[in-house]
């Protein structure tokens, strides 16, 4: 095994080990950042904000199978259990209140993106559309990256500057996490 290797392999077992936020993100959140323009990590903290859920030994990371209708949060165990509250949500007719996935894609402003709501239980296409979403949004501010990030979740300025501001600081934790551990 390649020195830059017993790196890598290092740093993702120290990162499964963490007794905190996992602060290495991994290739498919890099790559997907980086296709649209973004810092891996700002998208990794947008998920974290928006469907962080405790994954034991300490550990904190995005849910997949998160699902949001108004105020009550579901974390489904399963993709098959996300997809039977998904459909039911879906007869219910909330798509406005609706949000699926790691990023909380919201249907109702974002799910013209996929061909069905449950191509968003798929965590790369979540993925993806999520950082399409925050590309978009970071860059309608550019000069003012609390603003931008902000908009991922509302463009109303007040909301967007708490989000934005949310956000940032959970940047600025896995920041620190990354340093403490080089």
């Amino acid at each position: 095994m390649k020195s830059s290797n017993k790196i890598i392999t290092a740093l993702l077992i120290t990162a499964s080990l963490s007794t905190s936020v996992s602060a290495f993100p991994g290739y498919q959140w890099e790559k997907t950042a980086r296709s649209v323009g973004i810092d891996p990590l700002i998208l990794y903290s947008v998920a974290l904000a928006e469907s962080a859920t405790d994954r034991g030994l300490n550990m904190t990371s995005p849910w997949p199978y998160a699902i949001r209708n108004g105020s009550s949060s579901i974390y489904a165990k399963t993709k098959s259990e996300a997809e039977k509250v998904l459909q039911k949500a879906l007869q219910q007719g909330d798509e406005y209140k609706l949000d699926v996935g790691l990023m909380q894609i919201n249907l109702h402003w974002h799910g013209k993106r996929v061909q069905s709501p449950k191509e968003l239980l798929d965590p790369l296409t979540n993925l993806s559309v999520g950082s399409s979403i925050l590309a978009d949004a970071i860059s309608s501010s550019p000069d003012d990256l609390e603003l931008g990030i902000g908009r991922y979740h509302s463009w109303n300025e007040e909301r967007a500057r708490w989000y934005g501001q949310r956000v940032l600081s959970i940047y600025r934790n896995l920041l620190n996490e990354l340093e403490v551990r080089q």
